[in-house]
């Protein structure tokens, strides 16, 4: 089963990227912005937590609660883009010591690798849709804190239609696409014939028939 959805934590739609960390870790952290506690703790299917950072990231990155009120203390506008935010199906044959190591080298090659901060959070991992949320900073690290500016390097990522902000189709394309290849790289060292393709049908020239029951 192939999926990846991308997203923006954006202000103009009421985000926090506080809450939302909150929410996908299962924790209870406090909104300095807001002036709010966010608690899910009573969050089932929480799996394993944990941020990857770049190799030169100050220690209070590691701290969730610290990471994003930081994130967040760093945006001044009122419709600023506070994180992105990626959610990915694992290859359910894998098992959780592989899906863990898969989603480390995937997450530190295409983001910490950049200097980007990703916080982790892996789900269901005892059921039939195992899958992680990342959350991404926009900004780079610089000394002690965030950079003032966001990182032009990262921002074609995401583009303007119809006066709203959107994932950049060819950027979706190529992420998936390196999804695609790290997946089956680990299915393929863990000796399994199973394939995950980012394709679609039309793409792979597959023509798929819904059938009904009678």
């Amino acid at each position: 089963i192939y999926h990846m959805h991308m997203a923006v934590i954006r202000r103009s739609q009421g985000h926090s990227a506080v809450a939302a960390a909150a929410y996908r870790a299962g924790q209870n952290l406090y909104d300095e912005r807001q002036g709010l506690r966010h608690d899910y703790t009573q969050k089932s299917g929480v799996f394993h937590r944990e941020i990857i950072a770049p190799t030169h990231a100050p220690k209070w990155v590691n701290d969730r609660e610290s990471l994003w009120n930081t994130a967040e203390l760093a945006e001044r506008r009122k419709d600023s883009q506070v994180a992105h935010h990626l959610d990915i199906a694992f290859p359910s044959e894998l098992n959780a010591r592989l899906r863990l190591q898969l989603m480390r080298r995937y997450v530190k090659a295409r983001f910490a690798d950049r200097g980007m901060v990703a916080d982790v959070a892996c789900h269901d991992f005892h059921t039939r849709n195992p899958h992680f949320h990342v959350m991404l900073t926009t900004r780079r690290l610089e000394g002690d804190g965030f950079a003032a500016k966001k990182e032009a390097a990262w921002r074609p990522a995401f583009v303007k239609k119809d006066g709203r902000t959107v994932v950049d189709p060819d950027y979706i394309k190529e992420e998936r696409k390196a999804w695609a290849s790290f997946a089956n790289e680990a299915l393929r060292e863990a000796g399994l014939s199973q394939r995950i393709d980012h394709r679609s049908y039309q793409e792979r020239g597959i023509e798929r028939v819904d059938r009904k029951s009678d």
